[in-house]
């Protein structure tokens, strides 16, 4: 399954700090937020400690995520698609490293992942949803432009129209 670039951020900002891929003019990331607001406060304070946890005891996962971070400041907006799907695939490996090794010292952090599981997946449906209205609309503004088009070029009163007699 495809990952689009803003799930990718999402997940390095789960899992590795704040990713600022979607900043305002302001420098701030108006998403970053996102993710912990759907927690309790008791659960944002233990999904946070168990990631400083697992962070701590596994320098190399840190290191990574510090990695993939930096890439994808690098990335920016100038990524082709291959790039930016390459970069997914890295992250998710990461996400899934990281969240292994969360469950593993701590299995009651799942309802925890599923909350944001649910939560990412209603975005990307929304996002979906979005897309496909978006097309739909440029394809019907497209459909009218050449119906103007096609209205403006016809000659009156049947001129021209190769049927001799009109």
């Amino acid at each position: 399954m495809k990952k689009g670039l803003f799930y990718a951020a999402l997940l390095i900002l789960l899992m590795t700090g704040s990713l600022d891929l979607n900043a305002d003019e302001s420098g701030l990331n108006p998403t970053a937020a996102m993710p912990f607001a759907i927690l309790s406060p008791a659960d944002k304070e233990k999904f946070l400690a168990a990631r400083t946890k697992a962070l701590y005891e596994n320098p190399d996962l840190k290191a990574e995520g510090e990695d993939l971070k930096k890439d994808g400041d690098e990335l920016g907006g100038t990524a082709t698609p291959e790039e930016r799907q390459a970069f997914n695939k890295k992250v998710t490996a990461h996400q899934q490293k990281l969240r292994t090794v969360m469950l593993l010292d701590d299995p009651t952090l799942q309802p925890i992942f599923d909350q944001f599981d649910k939560k990412v997946g209603e975005m990307r449906a929304e996002a979906k949803k979005k897309v496909v209205e978006l097309y739909e609309k440029k394809l019907e503004e497209k459909r009218e432009s050449q119906n103007s088009a096609d209205g403006a070029a016809a000659p009156a009163n049947g001129a021209g129209s190769g049927n001799p007699g009109q």
